[in-house]
């Protein structure tokens, strides 16, 4: 007789997308916009993790830089701001800190905040860690300094596409 899987853990294993058919993950069942917008995030916090090595950088091995690049990339999705909220920008939903919406002023449409928000955030934001982990690690390693490896366009454009869609981040990608 085959041993039951509780339900929890059945449900649990699924989320994270192991051991069941047909699951998907948090970032593929986004909206494109939303997933553009942790993509974003996830270059934003990376990029300047490593450029505070952005001195050091030359004299450091690939080994250091791996290390160093690893490090960072462990602690990015912790970074997600305690407040963080879903709103509509120019049409499309993306995720904010809402303290910085705030101090921006002005009016806000769609606005959705609750704590699933954050988590909803951290959770993709270690998905995409896992998934590109090693092409990060390699394009960082790859270059003389931290500035001349364009994780956004790597990360969003190329590697994921998320952002390959958007016309307005395209042009702003042939413009860098």
């Amino acid at each position: 007789m085959a041993s039951a899987v509780p339900l929890t853990t059945f449900f649990l294993l699924c989320a994270l997308s192991i051991g069941c058919e047909g699951s998907s993950s948090l970032f593929s069942t986004l909206e494109p916009s939303l997933q553009c917008s942790a993509c974003q995030f996830v270059s934003k916090h990376t990029r300047t993790w490593v450029h505070r090595k952005g001195r050091k950088w030359k004299k450091m091995s690939d080994s250091k830089k791996g290390k160093w690049i690893n490090r960072g990339l462990s602690q990015v999705c912790n970074k997600v701001p305690q407040q963080t909220c879903k709103y509509n920008e120019d049409g499309k939903m993306v995720y904010a800190d809402f303290n910085e919406l705030i101090a921006k002023g002005g009016a806000l449409e769609g606005l959705s905040m609750s704590e699933d928000i954050n988590v909803e955030l951290e959770n993709v934001c270690k998905e995409i860690i896992k998934e590109y982990k090693l092409e990060i690690i390699d394009g960082y390693s790859s270059v003389k300094t931290p500035s001349k490896f364009n994780i956004e366009n790597e990360l969003c454009f190329e590697l994921s596409s998320a952002c390959a869609g958007d016309e307005d981040l395209e042009q702003l990608k042939t413009e860098l």
